[in-house]
């Protein structure tokens, strides 16, 4: 009776803290000195190099905007958040988020008649669409930010450079896009312009180099973007600088020896600093909250109950507690076994694949049938003319016609046999080789190690399995990550996001869904299963 007495007290303080801080809300003067505080601590971090701690400050200004959606002085404020919203989310790849953002600032922009931040906006979706290989997204953005010059002439020519530059990398012309960008990088040259901004061009030239197969000229452009982005204190180009010096030297004949130098300091930039693990956590959990507001918002309301109307209210209260812990408890359990089920058939699947008799180490060592074997003649990959895209570009795979495997089979001209006979060419090569590691592995890689054309490989996996060379590829990634993440000796230090880059993905988003489809659970809830099983 004195334990109901006790928790019914704590109860009824509850309800009178809760209403007296509704009181003091309803007080409270204009939130602009706050969300105006939170925009500048979101700038300064930002520029600091802590988009965590900026994408933070822009959740905050967020909730406090939410609550007070009539506050006109606050719409200024919403631009500058969306801004930033979409400049982390290009930072960290996520292109698609960054454009949604810049869209809602550009609405703002919009409706204020505020030319200067519309063309900075229209110039952010021009590189966010051509960075999700939209062309005619980004062709759009470009002609409308045209038409739309920044009172600074020289920041204006820069930025419309870039975004030719840009497009001509992803949609036109390589050599084009280098004029474009040495232009761009000659205007940084201006009285009093920002410097820090030659790093986009230099970076845009790096990889186009790259490319190209240009290794001098690569190399000599990342030397000067990494000096750059080092002086600057720009950490996501940093990091990329540390990538690209690992992809290059792995390249470059007699330099694999620098590839181990580069990749520790790759790994602790990114940990320490482009802090991909806890960006997706915090913005994870602002979704979240977004999504459950719509269902538990509630009105605070201010009732003068008498004693009996508080005993019910905490009656009722600690009821609906009771069942909800006991729900709670019920669900986790039946997911804690079905986790469980989940983990053990996916290490009976590793098991199995670790019993095959794999012999040869590369992919020159897979024997390739005669003419007589295949029943076709053998086809030398034409990149030129045939499909060569990476496992981790859903834009453009996901667009595949879905014939069945004769149609598509008899569409290349292969017969049965030959079609049979480059799966399980293509099978060996998976097997014996780890080039599918490689971020840029596609299907015409595939195709120059098994020695046949790239439609050939397409239509056979199809045809064996049943899928895509994406989802193929895929499969073979993540059943490669659970083998690491199972491997904590060699592995345990690694983060999801290390293991991810270490199979092939680009980006940890990505990683995640991959690993959620074929396995059935996401890869922190399967470390965590590891770890117990341990």
């Amino acid at each position: 009776m004195r334990t109901i007495t006790l928790i019914l007290a704590l109860t009824f303080s509850i309800i009178h803290s809760f209403s007296c801080n509704a009181s003091k809300q309803d007080g409270e003067s204009s939130p602009y000195p706050a969300a105006t505080s939170y925009i500048s601590a979101a700038n300064n971090a930002y520029a600091e190099g802590n988009y965590v701690s900026s994408l933070h400050y822009c959740h905050e200004f967020m909730r406090l905007a939410e609550n007070n959606p009539e506050n006109k002085k606050l719409e200024s404020l919403r631009s500058q958040c969306y801004k930033l919203l979409g400049n982390i989310h290009f930072n960290f790849h996520d292109y698609t988020k960054a454009l949604r953002y810049y869209n809602a600032g550009i609405e703002i922009a919009k409706r204020h008649n505020d030319r200067e931040n519309q063309a900075r906006f229209l110039n952010n979706l021009s590189m966010a669409a051509c960075n999700i290989h939209d062309s005619v997204l980004s062709l759009k953005y470009m002609r409308e930010a045209d038409k739309m010059p920044l009172a600074d002439r020289h920041l204006s020519r820069y930025l419309k450079l870039c975004r030719q530059g840009i497009y001509q990398r992803y949609f036109g012309d390589w050599q084009k896009a280098i004029a474009f960008l040495k232009a761009a990088y000659k205007e940084t040259d201006a009285p009093n312009f920002n410097r820090s901004l030659r790093l986009t061009p230099i970076s845009e030239m790096f990889q186009i180099y790259e490319q190209q197969q240009l290794y001098d000229s690569a190399l000599n452009v990342l030397d000067l973007y990494s000096r750059l982005a080092n002086q600057y204190n720009v950490v996501n180009m940093m990091v990329d600088a540390e990538r690209g010096y690992m992809r290059l030297y792995s390249r470059i004949p007699g330099m694999h020896h620098k590839v181990s130098q580069h990749q520790d300091r790759y790994f602790s930039l990114r940990d320490s600093l482009l802090d991909t693990e806890s960006f997706l956590r915090v913005n994870e959990q602002y979704e979240d909250e977004i999504n459950q507001k719509a269902k538990k918002r509630i009105e605070t309301l201010q009732i003068q109950v008498s004693k009996l109307e508080v005993i019910l209210i905490s009656l009722v209260i600690l009821l609906s507690l009771s069942i909800a812990v006991y729900i709670w408890i019920s669900t986790s359990r039946r997911m804690k076994k079905a986790y469980s089920i989940i983990f053990k058939s996916n290490r009976e699947m590793l098991q199995k694949q670790s019993g095959r008799n794999i012999q040869p180490s590369h992919a020159e060592n897979v024997s390739r049938p005669t003419d007589q074997d295949a029943g076709e003649p053998p086809v030398s990959p034409d990149p030129a003319s045939d499909e060569d895209y990476s496992s981790e570009d859903p834009a453009s795979q996901d667009q595949e016609e879905r014939e069945t495997d004769d149609t598509k089979r008899q569409r290349c001209g292969i017969s049965q046999k030959a079609a049979d006979d480059i799966a399980d060419r293509i099978t060996r090569v998976m097997e014996s080789t780890e080039e599918w590691l490689d971020p840029d592995f596609s299907v015409a890689s595939l195709a120059t190690l098994v020695g046949v054309n790239s439609k050939y490989v397409s239509a056979c996996i199809n045809d064996k399995h049943g899928k895509n060379f994406r989802t193929y590829i895929n499969e073979y990634r993540i059943q490669m990550a659970l083998r690491r993440m199972s491997d904590t000796e060699n592995y345990g230090q690694y983060t999801i996001g290390a293991i991810a880059e270490s199979v092939g993905f680009r980006s940890s988003t990505n990683f995640i869904a991959a690993f959620r489809k074929i396995t059935g659970v996401t890869p922190s809830t399967y470390l965590r299963i590891v770890q117990e099983e341990k």
